[in-house]
């Protein structure tokens, strides 16, 4: 018994053989949201969060990456998990095999980073007034903008930068006051502060809506603007939740994309999250002639890629799980 996702294919003729070109830039942007929100406590373990419930569920053992404490992760649609650890990297983790890679150095002071609904991976660093868009392949920074606003005197204490499914970004600050950001010009609005019965060690959206997570290991929904905060759940983690990201892909359902190389091969890309699915090809839809293929898959920034010669006529691709 098996079951087939996103029989997603393409057939060429050697009369015509360019393809239309698939945007395959350093950040994986296929897939879809899901409802899985990971998390990382205070001893460094990463797991899944059930905001409504507080149920963590650790993944593994140890911690996930060395070099340090982690500052934060996030993770864009369509991707995995990307995490900054205070040694100053930009590291990626695949929630799956836990595996982690090095994508490269950001200040060492950035502790703050979250995806916009757009794609673009933004951070703060520790004490400033900086928002930087990194490039999401390299670590590199694409552009700033000075963060400003009545009140506003930098990014101290317990921080957090988070967008929304909505195109909002917030900023936490001091464990007590949460600001809308405009990614554009910088301009910061103080939209929520602490009446003193929580501090915050970082915030979460969960379909449009914007969590706190408690210094004493709670979970809080921000009633925004300024609505105070209401109690929704205690964390079932050893240690408070410091970090969380969700808006990732269903690992059950990766995308396949498809992109000519040249005229004699095309290149095959899916989510390296999605290890347990099998590539195959059939030169023939009207037969279930499907092959597995054995070509060697190469894994770069979280994307497996294979690429094929193109010999006949027509062929299909799909992926399957045993």
């Amino acid at each position: 018994m098996t079951k087939e996702t996103n029989f997603w294919r393409r057939a060429w003729s050697k009369m015509s053989w360019l393809l239309p070109t698939l945007a395959l830039s350093g950040l994986p942007i296929c897939g879809q949201a899901d409802d899985v929100e990971y998390a990382i406590d205070d001893a460094n373990q990463l797991g899944t969060i059930d905001f409504e419930t507080g149920v963590f569920t650790q993944l593994g053992t140890g911690q996930i990456v060395s070099g340090g404490n982690i500052g934060d992760m996030a993770r864009p649609v369509g991707g995995l998990v990307y995490l900054t650890p205070v040694n100053g990297t930009l590291a990626l983790v695949n929630p799956t095999t836990l595996q982690a890679s090095t994508i490269g150095n950001m200040p060492a002071n950035i502790m703050g980073i979250a995806f916009t609904a757009s794609g673009a991976l933004l951070g703060v660093g520790y004490g400033g007034t900086t928002l930087y868009n990194f490039n999401p392949a390299t670590a590199a920074i694409q552009s700033t903008v000075t963060l400003s606003g009545t009140g506003f005197t930098g990014a101290a204490g317990n921080f957090d930068l988070k967008s929304d499914i909505n195109g909002n970004t917030y900023l936490l600050t001091g464990s007590t006051v949460i600001w809308s950001v405009n990614v554009n010009s910088g301009a910061v609005t103080n939209v929520w502060q602490s009446n003193g019965a929580y501090y915050l060690y970082a915030i979460g959206d969960e379909a449009g809506r914007l969590y706190g997570f408690t210094t004493d290991g709670h979970i809080v929904q921000i009633n925004l603007p300024g609505g105070g905060q209401t109690l929704v759940s205690t964390e079932t983690s050893v240690s408070p939740i410091v970090a969380v990201c969700n808006g990732g892909v269903t690992a059950s359902q990766p995308t396949l994309n498809i992109q000519a190389t040249n005229q004699n091969s095309v290149v095959l890309t899916w989510l390296a999250i999605s290890n347990q699915f099998q590539l195959q090809h059939n030169n023939n839809l009207a037969t279930t002639n499907w092959t597995t293929m054995t070509n060697l898959v190469k894994v770069t920034n979280s994307l497996n890629s294979i690429i094929t010669l193109r010999t006949n006529a027509a062929d299909f691709f799909r992926l399957m799980q045993p």
